[in-house]
């Protein structure tokens, strides 16, 4: 697929799409390529051409570092920051799971509601995480911190109140 514009099925597919495999590839090929903690957060954008396989190179790859980046938030991490990152992104991901499902067990009444509706949105962000990298963005990463605070939150109140049923 050397090609710019395949068409498939009547289905018509453009550079975009294979450079957001190919940016995929860069990322796993930059995670094993280099050290253990790799360049930080915020690099992948001025690293990854060099890890680009030249079969993979579409109209609108760049070495410039002007555009590109991982179509992933999981593999962002990875490439930026090595396993240690990685590690940490996906303990935030079973963190905000494992908390969601329990407040699904163990709360009742608005509380319950709160926490689910927060819990939904954050599924949400995590399930299109998978394809797509938005928390560069400051009208993604606000809801998104604060719906983690908000889950966090409730935790603390609950607790909080298992405390003072105990005295």
């Amino acid at each position: 697929m050397s090609a710019a514009i395949w068409e498939i099925g009547g289905l018509t597919l453009n550079a975009t799409y294979n450079g957001g495999t190919c940016s995929a590839g860069s990322a796993i090929n930059h995670a094993y390529g280099t050290n253990v903690t790799l360049n930080g957060p915020g690099t992948y954008t001025f690293q990854y051409g060099q890890f680009q396989l030249p079969h993979e190179t579409t109209i609108i790859s760049t070495n410039a570092g002007t555009l590109g980046g991982i179509h992933s938030e999981y593999l962002r991490p990875l490439a930026e920051s090595g396993l240690p990152g990685a590690l940490l992104f996906m303990s935030i991901v079973v963190w905000v799971f494992s908390l969601g499902f329990k407040h699904q067990r163990v709360l009742s009444g608005s509380a319950k509601y709160l926490s689910m509706a927060v819990f939904l949105g954050l599924v949400t962000y995590f399930t299109h995480a998978v394809l797509n990298n938005y928390i560069e963005f400051d009208k993604i990463a606000v809801p998104l911190y604060s719906f983690m605070a908000v889950l966090t939150a409730i935790e603390i109140k609950h607790q909080n109140a298992q405390k003072d049923r105990k005295k």
